[in-house]
């Protein structure tokens, strides 16, 4: 049987070719996925238009329909001929009976000159009756004898609506008026408001949608020229018509919306111009995506991992007897592998585990130590608070976190003084990320008192920049009265010894004067032996 020794230069041509069988299958793979995962999408994107267009549209129908029957009603006719009281009361009854069951916000009867001679909001401040609706798009279409059907804000109410209007004709067919019923749409944006929506015409404004802040606003952004042409039209309002997307797109376009990836689907509507627009999360194409990605990653590893095993065994077993050792030599590397991955989980799980009792322990010692120690974040507000420090202050941990730690205890200098944030050592810190170190000042109690204190600031980084400032403190009350104590001593010691010198330098002084006395004594007594 030959032999077979598997060298290094072997063992890295193998790591090449295994890197490249692995990459392109996961890329088949992961492509597969992708294309899975769209087709999904499509799939719900296509549903989701189909509810969206079908409740609005069976919204819709069902409000055009009220408008023709009640143009149709023997009753509504003879107010147009003749507006006598009796025919006034029967045409405000049918008004109020289909406002009430539409839930409409209004319904109303207009003659051909568009002056509205009756409205189930006749009692209302913003009643339609006796205002002039000529100058509408449902009026002029149903003067025609179409129905009318349009989406705009009340020139009077300031509220969103779609009008929907029938022509009333005459024995002999001819138009002789107008119905016409103001439907408010916010049901349907409630009862939707599980997609993202919007309902569109034309120009792009946004008229409906499951988002309250993209209402009246456009999906893209639009020209002054025409964003004036929407304004002098009266439809939407004075605007302003600010974008809710930076640009137009397509249909199946890829877009961010509140920092989200979507894929965007636009379905028509049986009302010229206007289309439903949706954004699907495309957070399931890029889990699949990710999934094949990790899975390659993994393979791959696994693989390099394999071979790696072969390639350390072959080194220690450079003489192999046969094929068959090999093949179970390499099964039990593998093995050994697959074994060595297990306990790497396992041992990643117990860090896991060991790292969750230290931060118990950590906050078990933050809550032992006598020091107080507080945390801000980069904007000056508390973040967490030990015990010591909650005593010291007089403050619970509630009442400060989340509250500006300069605004509540460091406001002032002991002196009374303001204290400007701009100034404060524990702000500097978070602006500049040097440590500092304070002996010369005091914090303010919840009851009004003073405290001085010895603190140092501590700032936090991440990628280079201070999200955070750690500050520790010491109450040094008794350290201050204990070095005025001993200041006191000093002083009474450093007179005692002033007394203490001048006895000294005057018991020198009286010696000096005695020795001087007896040295003239002792001269004039020479004298006198001599005279003798």
């Amino acid at each position: 049987m030959p032999k077979f020794h598997f060298t290094k230069k072997l063992f890295v041509i193998s790591i090449l070719c295994a890197v490249l069988l692995v990459s392109a299958a996961g890329w088949l793979f992961t492509g597969y996925l992708v294309e899975m995962a769209t087709r999904t999408v499509k799939h719900n994107v296509e549903d989701a238009n189909l509810i969206i267009s079908l409740n609005l549209t069976n919204e819709l129908k069902r409000i055009e329909s009220a408008a023709a029957a009640v143009a149709g009603s023997p009753l509504t006719l003879p107010v147009l001929q003749a507006n006598t009281t009796a025919n006034m009361e029967k045409i405000n009854n049918i008004l109020d009976r289909y406002h009430k069951s539409l839930d409409a916000a209004a319904c109303y009867l207009i003659n051909h000159e568009g002056l509205t001679l009756a409205s189930s909001n006749r009692n209302e401040k913003d009643s339609f009756a006796g205002k002039n609706y000529a100058f509408r798009p449902y009026f002029q279409q149903s003067i025609k004898g179409a129905i009318g059907r349009h989406f705009a804000v009340g020139i009077g109410t300031g509220r969103r609506g779609f009008f929907a209007s029938a022509p009333v004709r005459d024995k002999d067919g001819q138009i002789v008026g107008v119905v016409t019923i103001k439907k408010e749409l916010e049901d349907i944006e409630t009862k939707l408001k599980q997609y993202i929506w919007f309902l569109v015409d034309q120009n792009g404004i946004i008229f409906i949608s499951s988002q309250p802040e993209a209402r009246l606003k456009s999906l893209w952004p639009l020209g002054k020229e025409q964003q004036q042409k929407i304004i002098l039209s009266k439809q939407y309002g004075l605007g302003p018509f600010d974008p809710v997307l930076p640009k137009q797109f397509q249909a199946g376009a890829e877009v961010t919306f509140r920092g989200n990836q979507y894929i965007t689907a636009q379905a028509a509507t049986p009302y010229e111009g206007v289309f439903v627009f949706l954004l699907w999360p495309a957070a399931q194409i890029t889990m699949y995506q990710s999934f094949g990605i990790i899975l390659t990653l993994l393979t791959l590893l696994l693989t390099v991992s394999f071979l790696a095993a072969i390639y350390v065994f072959a080194q220690s077993n450079f003489r192999m007897k046969n094929l068959l050792a090999e093949s179970q030599s390499q099964a039990l590397a593998l093995a050994a592998s697959e074994r060595q991955l297990m306990a790497q989980r396992d041992e990643m799980k117990e860090q896991k585990e060991l790292l969750a009792q230290n931060e118990e322990h950590i906050r078990l010692i933050l809550g032992s130590m006598s020091e107080g120690i507080f945390g801000m974040g980069s904007d000056g507000r508390v973040t967490f608070i030990n015990a010591a420090a909650s005593n010291i202050l007089g403050y619970s941990e509630k009442e400060m976190i989340g509250k500006l730690m300069h605004t509540e205890v460091h406001h002032t200098y002991s002196d009374g003084s303001e204290f400007p944030r701009l100034q404060c050592p524990m702000y500097l810190t978070s602006q500049d990320g040097k440590a500092r170190n304070v002996n010369n000042e005091v914090f303010w109690r919840k009851d009004g008192t003073a405290v001085p204190v010895e603190y140092s600031t501590t700032p936090v980084f991440k990628d280079g920049q201070v999200v955070a400032t750690v500050v520790s403190f010491h109450d040094i009350t008794e350290r201050q009265q204990a070095e005025k104590e001993l200041q006191e001593h000093m002083e009474e010691l450093e007179q005692f010894s002033r007394l203490t010198i001048n006895r000294e330098e005057k018991m020198i002084q009286l010696k000096e004067e005695i020795n001087n006395l007896l040295e003239q004594k002792g001269q004039e007594k020479k004298y006198k032996i001599v005279g003798e």
